[in-house]
């Protein structure tokens, strides 16, 4: 018997569909006259915006780990995800992890939440991840609250450089361990 062999993944169509969330924020903030980058007038970069983003993403990865490992839905969640996201080269998986996190972050956090809340933006992202199989709603759970603690992260910092950071690292190695597993 031939074993099925997936096909495969090719970078292109996430890249083009991230340009249109890049794109989108633009707009949204050049109608708003908002800066998608920054809140307010402060325009400070620092070190400590990119720790709380690596520290933040490195803990969510920890608690995912421990999720998949311990609850059956984050073990069913994990199987879900490795159907799709493996098998993948490291360039793949980075190039997935920085697409989505510029373009999730600067139309949820840096657009949307400077015009309608937190609250509402959160809500956003996490109807934005509803999945079509019922074994993924925990993860559009997770993304309620994860658009919270990314959105919190740009208010604490006043810029994306903390969400956005944070939101790679959780994309980037728990894509990487699913194709390490």
């Amino acid at each position: 018997m031939m074993e099925e062999k997936k096909p495969q993944f090719t970078l292109f169509p996430v890249l083009i569909f991230y340009s249109f969330f890049i794109l989108s924020s633009i707009i949204i903030s050049h109608v708003s006259q908002k800066n998608p980058f920054f809140i307010g007038k402060e325009r400070l970069i620092n070190a400590s915006c990119a720790l709380w983003g690596l520290g933040t993403g490195i803990i969510i990865v920890f608690i995912s780990l421990f999720l998949s490992h311990f609850f059956t839905w984050g073990k069913n969640l994990e199987t879900e995800f490795k159907k799709h996201l493996t098998p993948l080269s490291i360039p793949t998986i980075f190039g997935i992890s920085c697409t989505s996190a510029l373009g999730e972050e600067f139309l949820f956090r840096g657009a949307l939440q400077q015009l309608v809340g937190l609250y509402t933006a959160s809500v956003l992202f996490g109807l934005f991840h509803f999945p079509f199989k019922k074994e993924l709603v925990p993860w559009s759970i997770m993304a309620v609250l994860m658009g919270f603690v990314l959105g919190f992260l740009f208010e604490k910092t006043g810029n994306l450089t903390a969400p956005i950071l944070c939101h790679f690292i959780i994309n980037f190695l728990n894509i990487l361990i699913l194709n390490k597993k």
